[in-house]
């Protein structure tokens, strides 16, 4: 159904398991935007996506199990993801890092063990610590190391990488290289 304003506020789908249908609420603001995304399961309500002024997603629930959010700097870039158990356990964090333009120069992966203590950078099979790429004036991705240690990486050094991987183009913006090396 749709509210006075004409916006889509109910939707219901196929019972699954129950007698009652799935309905999906949306909920928003005075200025059209949308805030929230309820699922009801007969007698069961959950939120499944929340959404700022800006009309980014907060929050993302996967089956009542996970959740995903969402952090944006000022500009309306991603600046943080992290999935969490449904009890609010982390399971993994991701801080991204931008240039002056829309270029992610970084990413520092964390991972979690269960009772949400941060693992080390070598625990997590290689796949913790973090990311940096280096643009050249053109915009070309002309660099990108990973493995970083997480203090490193906070510190603004890429000292430490695991993988090094170098990219070089022609005038004519072909990639005509590409050297892959351990460290950085």
């Amino acid at each position: 159904g749709y509210d006075a304003a004409g916006r889509r506020g109910r939707r219901e789908y196929p019972a699954h398991t129950a007698a009652a249908p799935d309905v999906l609420l949306l909920g928003w603001d005075a200025a059209d935007r949308l805030t929230s995304q309820v699922k009801q399961e007969g007698a069961t309500q959950r939120t499944v996506a929340q959404y700022s002024w800006m009309g980014d997603r907060l929050l993302r629930r996967w089956n009542g199990t996970v959740e995903t959010l969402a952090g944006w700097d000022a500009l309306g870039r991603p600046s943080s993801i992290e999935h969490r158990l449904a009890s609010g356990t982390p399971v993994a964090r991701f801080d991204l890092r931008h240039d002056a333009g829309t270029h992610v120069t970084g990413v520092l992966r964390t991972f979690y063990d269960a009772a949400g203590a941060p693992l080390p950078d070598s625990a997590a099979g290689g796949l913790a610590g973090g990311l940096s790429n280096d643009f050249d004036a053109a915009n070309r991705m002309v660099a990108t190391r990973g493995g970083i240690p997480a203090a490193n990486w906070l510190a603004g050094s890429v000292a430490g990488a695991l993988l090094q991987t170098l990219l070089d183009y022609d005038r004519n913006e072909n990639r005509v290289a590409v050297s892959e090396n351990s460290g950085g």
